[in-house]
């Protein structure tokens, strides 16, 4: 586990100076609290396993008013958050960068369930009406919501993300996620993005390999020994799902629109990201992410 302060010091130091070097400055009175502190105090409230902005707010109250002393109220913590988006992502773009040594050259490709309103009341909400009904045949269940799209390399770090309704079919996601993000990389996947029209355009437009197990009615049957290292090594992303549902809460944001759900989405792999910089700059595992913030 590493300490509190240092954590917290180290991506302070961090945002401030790409903030420094990339923000306009702005005309009249200074911020009580600068664009640096408030991105700080929600990336370590995310590794910190704080859910809502509520959480972050009584969590800076009780234990981190001798680093913010100028505290500001939940609502107005909100409105700033939904102006610093863009420079969260630009954040995390730029640590990225700061670890892409650690980088293979496999990524791996998943999607997985962010259910956003329960299925009993899907049909009474006008909460997101951008959702829609899917089905997870992992977890054998219908769900009313998005999906989670994450283009991770070999160790799991994470390099892109997109979200989609639940009812958008994998292999629609991947040709737009992987065409924007096109290089001439091995993509594994699982069996919902099988499709030989995109793998083939794929391949031909990009060179991006994208590999998925057969099922078992395709002529063409992988190898066994293929197959089991491919489904070996997607495992990778299945670990850093786990993270992002059981550390991060994904599933469970307390988001009541769809730009609020982006904002949350956002701050959490920006927060994972950080999370595996620390792990490489103190020499830890990189996806012991549990244990950076007690």
């Amino acid at each position: 586990m590493l300490e509190a302060n240092t954590v917290l010091i180290t991506i302070f130091t961090r945002v401030d100076d790409f903030c420094k070097d990339h923000q306009e400055i702005k005309p009249g009175p200074a911020a009580k609290l600068s664009d640096s502190e408030i991105i700080t105090i929600n990336l370590f409230c995310e590794l910190a396993g704080k859910r809502s902005n509520c959480e972050h707010m009584r969590f800076v109250e009780q234990w981190l008013r001798d680093y913010f002393p100028n505290i500001i109220d939940r609502s107005r913590y909100q409105h700033r958050l939904v102006k610093l988006t863009r420079l969260i992502n630009d954040v995390r773009v730029a640590i990225l960068n700061n670890i892409l040594m650690e980088l293979s050259d496999n990524r791996i490709l998943d999607s997985t369930p962010l259910p956003v309103v329960t299925f009993q009341r899907a049909c009474y909400t006008p909460l997101f009406p951008e959702a829609a009904f899917g089905k997870c045949a992992a977890r054998k269940m219908t769900y009313y919501g998005f999906k989670l799209h994450l283009l991770v390399d070999g160790q799991g770090i994470p390099m892109h993300f997109d979200l989609a309704p639940a009812n958008v079919s994998d292999v629609a996601i991947a040709a737009e996620m992987l065409e924007f993000n096109s290089q001439e990389k091995t993509v594994l996947a699982d069996k919902g993005y099988i499709s030989k029209e995109i793998q083939e355009k794929l391949l031909q437009n990009h060179g991006i390999d994208l590999l998925t197990p057969s099922r078992r009615n395709q002529k063409v049957q992988l190898p066994k020994a293929e197959s089991k290292l491919l489904n070996r090594l997607r495992q990778r992303i299945e670990v850093v799902n786990n993270i992002l549902k059981d550390q991060f809460g994904c599933e469970k944001t307390y988001a009541k629109t769809l730009l609020g759900l982006i904002i949350k989405i956002n701050s959490k792999l920006a927060a994972l990201t950080f999370g595996i910089f620390l792990n490489k700059l103190f020499g830890r595992r990189l996806l012991d992410i549990v244990s950076i913030v007690a």
